[in-house]
């Protein structure tokens, strides 16, 4: 069961196998290096496929059909932003218009944030531009016990090296290896608690 539509995703031949992994089937392949999948039956819009495709940086152009539920729509994904409009049926954006003649600001917001994304991302899969590199950055990830002996749950924190506050550092630095790490402070802040630390060394 479920609200099944056709959708269409234009790509780069590179990730083109991204798309054929959640059931995606190559319709064309383009001049320009990008290629053209479709899906004839995807449940609602392969919404949440796509979003996830998305958060991995895969940067594709898509549009679908009418659901039960839903209407036609486009995405559009580009540096990790990703985007999804109300279209008319020929697949462009849809903006309604209020009983005071005026269109929705918010709708209106959002269509003109999809333009900008899909423009870029147009760009990128056409081969007119390059693939933004993604800023360096640190994840700390933290595997915390639960109430039982298999009970746990794990967080990650990203800080991307740019928001790193470098006017206490002895030399800011610009690059940074695994090698030059050799202590990682961790101070756990609770409500009602008082502070606790601890303090890891590659000694």
């Amino acid at each position: 069961m479920g609200d099944h539509c056709w959708v269409g995703v234009t790509c780069r031949t590179v990730d083109r196998s991204a798309f054929e992994e959640i059931g995606f089937v190559v319709e064309r392949e383009n001049d320009d290096g990008s290629v053209f999948l479709t899906q004839d039956s995807a449940n609602h819009a392969a919404d949440s496929e796509l979003r996830e495709l998305g958060r991995m940086g895969i940067v594709f152009l898509a549009t679908h059909g009418p659901g039960e539920e839903y209407g036609d729509g486009a995405y559009a994904s580009y540096g990790r932003r990703f985007l999804h409009v109300d279209c008319l049926a020929g697949g462009l954006p849809a903006v309604e218009v209020n009983a005071d003649g005026n269109p929705d600001p918010d709708q209106l917001r959002a269509v003109r944030q999809y333009l900008e994304v899909a423009a870029a991302a147009k760009e990128i899969i056409t081969g007119r531009a390059s693939q933004p590199t993604a800023p360096a950055r640190i994840l700390v990830t933290l595997h915390v016990r639960g109430a039982g002996s298999d009970d746990f749950g794990v967080v990650t924190v990203c800080i991307p090296l740019t928001e790193i506050d470098w006017s206490l550092a002895d030399a800011p630095r610009k690059r940074i290896g695994m090698e030059d790490v050799y202590e990682l402070d961790l101070r756990l802040e609770l409500p009602g608690e008082e502070p606790a630390t601890a303090t890891w060394d590659r000694s």
